[in-house]
């Protein structure tokens, strides 16, 4: 199911687009006006690494690959944003962030 019915993947999300679904599942995640992104904080580095390596098979299989950013040896901040649409978020990205906040339930 799409986080917004109706929007192409590749279409850019509007204020609204991103609005809607944020409060549709999309837990914390930061509208930053060109890209979505969420600090994960885990018990310890080998958790917040193995955390790391599943986004990584989720974007493959998704062939959308967010920026990962490892810091302060336990915390994972995920940045998302499509780069052939002009460095917007798109479809492509929400999709992209509900998956990622499913590997953490």
């Amino acid at each position: 199911m799409n986080p917004v019915r109706g929007l192409a993947r590749d279409k850019v999300a509007s204020p609204e687009d991103l609005g809607g679904a944020t409060s549709n599942g999309m837990k914390d995640w930061n509208n930053t006006g060109d890209k979505l992104e969420k600090k994960f904080i885990f018990p310890n580095f080998k958790e917040a690494l193995s955390f790391v390596n599943k986004v990584g098979e989720l974007a493959e299989q998704l062939g959308h690959h967010p920026d990962i950013l490892i810091t302060n040896y336990k915390e994972v901040v995920i940045s998302t944003k499509t780069h052939d649409e002009g460095n917007k978020v798109t479809e492509k990205d929400l999709e992209l962030s509900k998956a990622i906040d499913k590997l953490t339930r």
